[in-house]
């Protein structure tokens, strides 16, 4: 059975070996076009964040659009997948403390940023373009899109 890769995440994945552990997420992963920008900036500033040993804990899951925004998952130290919350996971939280004490503490709170920072941005973010944009109901599909593209489906 072949999987088809979203081509966009293929590239970004790429990109980021350190954050993606050479290969794409889930094949239910994909990155809308006009979000590429977006998720290669959260990319860099992740990228960034992490030194050699965090690096080694973190993993890209799966990166998609759910209701309209960017959903981000990932793993820090654990097996468990991590969506982005504005509460740490329990695993962060102990990971955090098990691999460098505060400097891990603070990583994972510039994680939490920057994720937060990219799902905020999605949300003004047309997903065709990448224009300014809002929030539509496309027949039941919730999509952030600019004016020229607010009824395309």
């Amino acid at each position: 059975m072949n999987i088809v890769v979203d081509p966009i995440l293929r590239l970004v994945a790429a990109s980021y070996p350190r954050l993606f552990h050479s290969a794409t997420p889930r094949s239910d992963s994909y990155i809308q076009p006009g979000w590429k920008a977006l998720v290669d900036d959260l990319c860099l500033r992740l990228d960034e964040t992490l030194t050699d040993e965090q690096a080694e804990r973190f993993a890209v899951r799966q990166i998609k659009d759910k209701l309209g925004t960017l959903r981000f998952y990932f793993s820090f130290g654990c097996a468990a997948e991590q969506p982005y919350t504005k509460s740490p996971s329990t695993c962060t939280s102990q990971t955090a403390r098990l691999v460098s004490g505060d400097r891990n503490a603070e990583t994972a709170g510039k994680i939490r940023a920057a994720i937060e920072a990219a799902i905020s941005r999605s949300n003004t973010t047309c997903s065709v373009c990448s224009q300014p944009g809002r929030m539509h109901d496309l027949s039941g599909l919730l999509s952030v899109r600019c004016d020229e593209h607010s009824s395309a489906r």
